[in-house]
């Protein structure tokens, strides 16, 4: 289990307005936040609110291609993603075993 921070929603007319997620085609609540970039990263920080399933599709995906080339995403790389994904040409990504340890770890 993953915990994340609430997102802090948007009073609109004494109303609380809810985000909806901006993954083409998704009409789920975006409930979570995901950082595109960072504060150390040039243009940071940079986050936006997606569904729980989106956001964990980009942090594994992500995860996945900074652990094929050994070294952390660039800016570029990591907007590249989040493009990807709310265009809709990102697959779900499979669950690998460290996916799998890492959640584990998380719900400790």
């Amino acid at each position: 289990m993953v915990l994340h921070r609430p997102v802090e929603l948007a009073a609109f007319d004494g109303q609380t307005r809810l985000n909806k997620c901006p993954v083409k085609d998704c009409g789920r609540v975006a409930a979570q936040r995901h950082h595109i970039l960072y504060d150390y990263h040039v243009g940071g920080p940079a986050v936006r609110e997606l569904c729980s399933e989106h956001h964990s599709w980009i942090t594994r995906e992500q995860s996945h291609a900074a652990r094929k080339q050994r070294h952390d995403l660039s800016a570029k790389q990591r907007w590249r993603f989040f493009y990807m994904l709310i265009n809709g040409e990102m697959k779900r990504p499979r669950i690998t075993r460290l996916d799998r340890e890492w959640s584990e770890n998380q719900s400790v």
